[in-house]
């Protein structure tokens, strides 16, 4: 009896900590693959768009209907990057103490001539 009270109470002490390093591993996948995101939408690659996403994929785009499906997915980032009012975008990374997440902002580039 005490080893099994022995054994539960160091996996009580060990859980939380591997719970930690899953998330953290989690954590830096999703950031690494929005990173590609990121750099993919900012080159107009629609290619390289279409291959972040799997066959089975739904794109939810904002204030329109979901795109169902990768072929579906790929045209649409197509029309998307080859309009003439898509930007560039920006990641950013927050989180707190238990959660986190990732958002990018469109932002317009101003030239302006002197």
């Amino acid at each position: 009896m005490r080893k099994l009270l022995s054994l539960t109470l160091m996996l009580i002490a060990v859980l939380p900590a591997l719970a930690e390093d899953d998330e953290a591993k989690i954590k830096t996948v999703v950031e690494d693959r929005y990173q590609e995101w990121i750099a993919a939408a900012n080159k107009k690659d629609a290619e390289a768009l279409i291959n972040l996403y799997d066959e089975n994929a739904v794109l939810m785009p904002k204030q329109e209907e979901p795109v169902i499906g990768k072929a579906a997915i790929g045209e649409y980032y197509k029309k998307l990057v080859a309009g003439p009012h898509f930007v560039p975008f920006t990641a950013t990374f927050e989180s707190t103490a238990s959660t986190w997440w990732a958002t990018s902002r469109s932002t317009r580039w101003i030239s302006m001539a002197s």
